[in-house]
């Protein structure tokens, strides 16, 4: 009876003792923590290291690490994480994945969005739900920034700036809320049309690389002959001016000569007309063959001596 007794009398004290020390606990140098006493915030701990608070129910105490990024998933959900990324398993989610582009294509847009939070009380407190007021303002920004490019854009012309421009609207909603949260990095994981349109897409993808496949050869053939065909164009003006001054010189010969002639002429008329006449009677008889009759109009013999000669 007094063994019993003397047991029970411990037996609260030690209860009261293990309650106590359940209010021990430790923030890591990664995390903030805050305690909250009767669901009232009274205390923010942002110092690591073994700290205390009043046991539960009366205080209780939330940790969040505040370093190490955190990774949220639009348009897709990670099954199971494998050895690496390209052994993980995914699911798609459409009814965050399909949207539409500036050019009004329907599109699947998978991403990623990295964050870290900045203020502990301000992501804990000033919403209701800071994960799901995350996912509306990531969803948000990212269905305006897509419908704000065309779809070459969306796969790789302006990946990055797709990118960067979603994570700084991502931020700006979200500080609208002052959710105490920091954007560090948007990823667009995949990028595709909708199952129910991906032979039709196709076919767009192969007509769009059959007309670059006709401007480049088009671009080819140019090359190629424009700098023969600048060739000839300088040959045939190169031609053109030199019959040009071959004509311009003859004429300007034919003028002088005409011009000496005409000067001979007027100081001696009759002597210059007879001379002309004798060299043109001459040029022209010297081409001629000559016969010569008597006066009965048999022909005589001629021996053409300048022929012999």
């Amino acid at each position: 009876m007094d063994v019993k007794f003397k047991l029970g009398r411990w037996i609260i004290p030690l209860l009261l003792i293990a309650w106590g020390l359940t209010g021990i606990y430790i923030v890591e140098d990664s995390e903030n923590a805050v305690v909250l006493r009767f669901g009232q915030h009274v205390n923010t701990v942002t110092d690591a290291g073994i700290n205390y608070h009043l046991p539960y129910p009366i205080e209780t105490v939330w940790t969040e690490n505040v370093t190490e990024p955190k990774r949220f998933e639009f348009g897709y959900r990670t099954v199971s994480g494998g050895d690496t990324q390209q052994n993980a398993q995914f699911r798609s989610v459409e009814e965050e994945s399909i949207m539409l582009t500036g050019d009004e294509n329907l599109v699947e847009v998978e991403t990623s969005m990295q964050f870290v939070i900045t203020d502990i009380e301000a992501f804990l407190f000033n919403v209701d739900d800071p994960y799901d007021t995350l996912r509306m303002a990531g969803e948000t920004a990212i269905r305006r920034v897509v419908a704000n490019h065309s779809l070459d854009d969306v796969l790789t012309d302006n990946k990055e700036l797709v990118q960067q421009e979603i994570q700084v609207l991502t931020q700006t909603i979200i500080d609208e809320y002052q959710l105490g949260i920091a954007v560090r990095n948007v990823q667009l994981q995949d990028v595709n049309p909708p199952e129910s349109v991906n032979a039709a897409f196709k076919d767009v993808i192969a007509a769009k690389e059959d007309k670059q496949a006709a401007i480049n050869q088009a671009e080819t053939y140019a090359n190629d002959i424009l700098p023969k065909a600048r060739g000839e164009a300088a040959k045939l003006i190169n031609d053109a001016q030199a019959y040009k001054q071959k004509r311009i010189s003859e004429a300007n010969g034919d003028v002088a000569k005409f011009v000496a002639i005409l000067e001979q002429y007027t100081q001696a008329k009759e002597i210059t007309r007879k001379r002309m006449y004798l060299e043109t009677i001459s040029e022209v008889m010297n081409n001629l063959e000559m016969y010569f009759l008597d006066e009965n109009g048999n022909t005589l013999p001629f021996l053409p001596l300048q022929k012999l000669q």
